[in-house]
Formats: C-alpha cells, structure tokens, sequence
C-alpha cells in the first residue's frame, strides 16, 4: 500500500527502514522523505512506523514453541519405536 505518494514510498519501504535500524518517525521522514511534500499521510506514516516497530520487536516466542513441539513430538516418536 502506498503511505506516501509525493515521494513514492510504500508501506514496505517503511517496513524495511525500520528492519535496517530506523527507530522512529523522525527517522523514516529523514530516510525516505515521508511527509515532507503536501504533509497529508503523516499520520498513516506513524501508524505504519508504529506498527513495524511493533513487528520488529516482536518476540520470537512463538516460533521457539513451534520448534519445541516438533523436537517434542520427534522424541516421542522415536520412544514409541520398537527396540531392535
């Protein structure tokens, strides 16, 4: 989706400044020069800063889990095995 059409800057842009160190909205007008031509998609600039900083700092619990499950269900697979 387009945040920004001034300057042509996508919401994946966005998300991408952020994933290469961007840590606010200041930062992202800086880079990509968000709201810096007529000024209107400076609020949906922040919500989406806001929510890819969200993404980005995320924890990782859930794939731990996942990964946790599967080691989980391949140990007991393994217990369930006759012996040879």
């Amino acid at each position: 989706m387009y945040v920004c059409i001034c300057n042509n800057v996508r919401e994946s842009d966005i998300d991408s400044a952020v994933a290469a160190g961007a840590k606010s909205l200041s930062c992202i007008k800086q880079e990509l020069g968000v709201a810096s031509c007529c000024g209107q998609c400076e609020e949906l600039a922040a919500q989406c800063t806001a929510a890819a900083l969200r993404k980005q700092h995320s924890p990782t619990l859930r794939i731990s889990r996942i990964t946790n499950a599967v080691a989980d269900v391949e140990t007991s697979w393994a217990s369930a095995q006759p012996a040879v």
